[in-house]
């Protein structure tokens, strides 16, 4: 069997002479098994009047397993071509592809069509769960099962899609995996945000509420989130936007396909961020860096901790269509920063969404931030070959430890200072604000103390799991895959072991569900919070000293191995 390109045929062979592929379907198999079991338990069996309302029960299983497929296909298809052409790039490979007959576009149509074959493997692997719910249980029509089938289709064409862009238009595979989750997290927000303005489901009553004013631009953002369009399908509601969708999803693949085009034919030293030509002398070069003045002050005792913090807040000079997209989103996220802010001061009846609102999203955003900081704290190091200096240094296996955990934890906290003006108007400090204000001093510890418990742990665990990674787009990968199935699945696995033991359990090791619980105002926020502060204290702890213990081990070794090459 032979390709009419020669490029697909090769990625199909190597992906799948890799365990991974095989170990990643399996894993799919399994979690989307238990999860359909465990979805149909609650819906099916717990309740007597309901398992007798089989479609009932196929129905929103099928809705269940509609949306969260559509969102798996939007963060999985970018890891799948994200890494492909920068990793090339990075070996020195690419350059022969580009001096071989392949056309650039034979190059990137290769890369995305084995990267869809693959993506066709995996989503062969849930027909099954489907074929159960459209056969058995019923519910369901044929439209929806085939409009269902259509849109995933066209989410992982669009994400495979930036993967291969920002892959072909970046020189670090690293680079490239955080600019296409990057670019579906704004996009995705973006659309949310539109459905919120223009009243869809399940938003319509939010958008009355916060007093959001529509247009045609947000209207139609709204309409082109393919999570909301696969409610809309698997609930059969009357009005649907599936048809704008989809074109808006074939229109993003075609553009991305023609940027990745466009960026592959430009060889390795005129890509982005790469000198076009060598500095004709060191005092006439200009740099290509630039450092925050306040943070690039900041001095520290561990050599480690001081060169990851000024390293995190160097700041790179981009293209120029990147420095106009910065811009326009600046513009976009300006606009909504003072428009919160003048809610938070003089309107009153939305400082608890105000509040609340900031804080699930800072979360989220510091839960995914801390676990890739921890992650590519020594894949970085190995991938960029620098993981031997630090090893045979006079450094010590705990002082490596500090500066990495400190410094993804600092920089989370410096992150976060321009949202502190949006939430202390919002607090009720005194008894005269009180009255104007839902959120109590209580509130505040408790936030805090979830927050920074959770830039903790989530470090550790993402130093832990990556420390032996060669890549920092393989660390990252498996971290946030890791981690994201925990937070999705735990509360389904949960659930069937009773009340009690699924809330304990969950509030000690799910963060959100932990803020949750401190914002609910009905049970002992104060109790929870202390049981998960105090699980993610201990939790770390352990997971510090099995991380010490194996760099000292790393050290050792290189000593050893040095002392020996001494001797002979």
């Amino acid at each position: 069997m032979m390709s009419p390109n020669p490029l697909l045929w090769r990625e199909i062979r190597a992906r799948f002479r890799d365990g991974r592929a095989f170990g990643l379907i399996l894993l799919l198999a399994v979690a989307l098994s238990l999860f359909f079991a465990l979805l149909y338990a609650q819906v099916a069996l717990l309740d007597a009047s309901t398992a007798r309302r089989v479609g009932v029960t196929g129905r929103t299983v099928f809705t269940q397993l509609s949306w969260l497929q559509t969102l798996g296909w939007l963060l999985v298809s970018p890891a799948l071509t994200s890494a492909s052409i920068a990793y090339e790039r990075e070996r020195g490979w690419f350059d022969s592809l580009l001096l071989s007959p392949l056309t650039p576009r034979a190059i990137v149509l290769g890369k995305w069509l084995s990267a869809l074959l693959f993506a066709f493997i995996l989503a062969l692997v849930t027909l099954p769960l489907f074929a159960l719910v459209f056969l058995l249980l019923g519910g369901v029509t044929l439209r929806q099962f085939f409009l269902m089938a259509i849109l995933q289709a066209a989410c992982a064409m669009c994400g495979a899609a930036i993967g291969i862009a920002t892959s072909a238009w970046s020189p670090r595979a690293a680079t490239a995996l955080r600019t296409a989750n990057g670019l579906i997290f704004i996009g995705f927000c973006a659309s949310i945000y539109g459905a919120v303005t223009a009243g869809e489901v399940p938003f319509a009553l939010v958008g009355g509420f916060l007093g959001l004013k529509t247009n045609v631009f947000w209207t139609f953002l709204g309409r082109t989130n393919p999570v909301l369009r696969a409610v809309e399908i698997s609930g059969d509601l009357p009005i649907q936007h599936t048809g704008i969708c989809l074109g808006f999803l074939l229109a993003l693949t075609l553009f991305f396909l023609w940027a990745a085009t466009f960026y592959a034919r430009r060889p390795l030293q005129e890509a982005p961020f790469i000198q076009k030509k060598p500095a004709q002398s060191a005092a006439k070069s200009p740099s290509t860096h630039g450092e925050i003045p306040f943070f690039s002050r900041l001095r520290f005792a561990n050599p480690v901790l001081d060169r990851e913090v000024r390293a995190k807040f160097r700041l790179r000079q981009p293209p120029l269509a990147v420095i106009v997209a910065e811009v326009m989103l600046g513009i976009l996220v300006a606009g909504f920063y003072a428009r919160t802010l003048y809610w938070a001061f003089f309107e009153p009846m939305y400082r608890e969404w105000i509040w609340w609102g900031l804080c699930f999203t800072g979360l989220i955003v510091t839960m995914m931030a801390a676990a890739l900081m921890g992650s590519n704290g020594v894949s970085r190091e190995r991938e960029g070959g620098t993981w031997e200096g630090v090893r045979l240094s006079l450094l010590s296996a705990g002082e490596i430890v500090r500066g990495k955990v400190g410094a993804s934890v600092l920089t989370c906290a410096l992150f976060s200072l321009p949202v502190w003006p949006l939430l202390l108007p919002c607090v009720a400090w005194n008894a005269d604000s009180a009255a104007r204000s839902l959120v109590t001093r209580f509130d505040v510890a408790a936030c805090l103390a979830i927050w920074l418990a959770t830039a903790w742990n989530y470090t550790l665990i993402g130093l832990w799991i990556g420390r032996k990674a060669p890549r920092t787009s393989r660390a990252s990968g498996q971290v946030l895959g890791i981690l994201t199935t925990y937070l999705l699945l735990s509360p389904f696995v949960l659930s069937n072991f009773g009340p009690r033991v699924a809330n304990t359990i969950l509030g000690a090791t799910h963060p959100i569900i932990a803020l949750v619980s401190a914002g609910d105002g009905r049970g002992d926020f104060a109790r929870s919070t202390t049981l998960f502060c105090a699980f993610q204290l201990l939790f770390g702890m352990g997971v510090w000293i099995a991380a010490q213990s194996a760099i000292a081990r790393e050290i050792g070794n290189a000593a050893g191995g040095e002392n020996g090459e001494t001797r002979r």
